[in-house]
Formats: structure tokens, C-alpha cells, sequence
């Protein structure tokens, strides 16, 4: 197992499908399946990793209403997410296998991403 953990505030806000702005943090774990693969198939794993993982997330939350992503559809967001994220990585053929990815997913104050407050 390898991995590493950053807080990319920036890279975390995401647009849900009914226009609301929600901040999700997620973990991926992730061992090789394959290690010549690994080695030889791909330039920069965990950056494969990273923004595969950040294209599913956002593509997922673009389609989803905050209120089933804030409840009941964490579960189902996951389990897309994760199986998304395989099949890009098995499309590259990067010999990497997802083990888990756990979304965290929270509605964010508007006031404090635009840098302004109520008046």
C-alpha cells in the first residue's frame, strides 16, 4: 500500500447538479495490481490517481442534487466514484487497483468562497 494525504481547498469545491456548492474531501486507497504495468505503463501514478479521482468526483456531484448526495446516496456516490475511477486507471492500463474511496461531502457557506459576508 502507498499513498499520501493533501488538503487541496481549491480542488474540493464542486458544483452538485441543482447548483448548490458543496466541499468534499475524499481519501483513496489503492495497492498494485500489476507491477510492470505500474512501472512501465504510466509516467506519474499518484497524479493519475489524483485527477482521475477529482474528474469522477466532480462529474458524479455535477449530476447529483445536493439533497440525495448529502443523504441517502453517499453510499451509491462512493461505490460510482470507486468504479469509475478503475476503469480509467484499467483503461491506461496501469496496473493500480482501488481498494476504497470514501467521499466526505458538506454543504459549504457560500459567503466564505466568494471572500465576502451578509450584510
Amino acid at each position: 500500500n502507498t499513498g499520501s494525504l493533501r488538503n487541496v481547498d481549491e480542488e474540493s469545491l464542486m458544483l452538485t447538479g441543482d447548483e448548490n456548492i458543496v466541499d468534499i474531501n475524499f481519501v483513496v486507497q489503492w495497492y498494485i495490481g500489476d507491477a510492470a504495468d505500474f512501472l512501465f505503463n504510466v509516467r506519474n501514478p499518484s497524479q493519475n490517481i489524483k485527477d482521475g479521482a477529482e474528474s469522477v468526483m466532480r462529474e458524479i456531484m455535477g449530476r447529483t442534487n445536493i439533497e440525495f448526495a448529502l443523504s441517502e446516496g453517499r453510499e451509491q456516490i462512493r461505490q460510482e466514484a470507486q468504479q469509475m475511477l478503475q476503469e480509467i486507471l484499467d483503461s491506461y492500463n496501469a496496473g493500480i487497483i482501488i481498494s476504497s474511496l470514501g467521499p466526505l461531502i458538506q454543504l459549504t457557506n457560500f459567503e466564505k468562497i466568494i471572500g465576502c459576508s451578509a450584510v
